[in-house]
């Protein structure tokens, strides 16, 4: 499945507007440390419709794309054994699917709070050094 660039245009869009609907929500609804808030939640706004993408995307790819098949196979045979589940091929696969979208996502969404943890610490210790 490969990206169209006019899908890759709306998907922006949509995600700024939506990081702007966030933005505008908390601006209005927070007294101390307005902006800093505010900006925070036109990040989380502007994540949402880009995970959503994202996950369609995955989906979309199939299992060969999936980062994470063997752990998902591992979840679905486990899934399968405690609820005694009988599944289709079909239904198997789009299980794969799901749950490596799931992982992959959930990963990068790690690497980027791990991310921001370490730029948050750096800017505190060059904040406290300044001091």
């Amino acid at each position: 499945m490969k990206r169209k660039p006019a899908l890759m245009r709306f998907t922006t869009a949509i995600s700024l507007a939506l990081g702007l609907l966030f933005f505008l929500a908390v601006i209005v609804t927070i007294q101390e440390q307005r902006l800093q808030i505010a900006l925070i939640g036109f990040l989380i706004g502007a994540a949402l419709v880009w995970l959503v993408y994202l996950a369609i995307w995955f989906i979309g790819s199939g299992v060969s794309r999936t980062m994470f098949p063997g752990l998902s196979r591992l979840l679905i045979m486990k899934l399968k054994q405690k609820a005694h589940l009988s599944l289709s091929g079909y239904q198997e696969k789009m299980f794969i699917e799901t749950i490596g979208a799931f992982l992959t996502i959930s990963s990068i969404l790690g690497l980027a709070a791990c991310a921001f943890f370490i730029i948050s610490g750096i800017l505190y210790i060059v904040g406290r050094l300044n001091w």
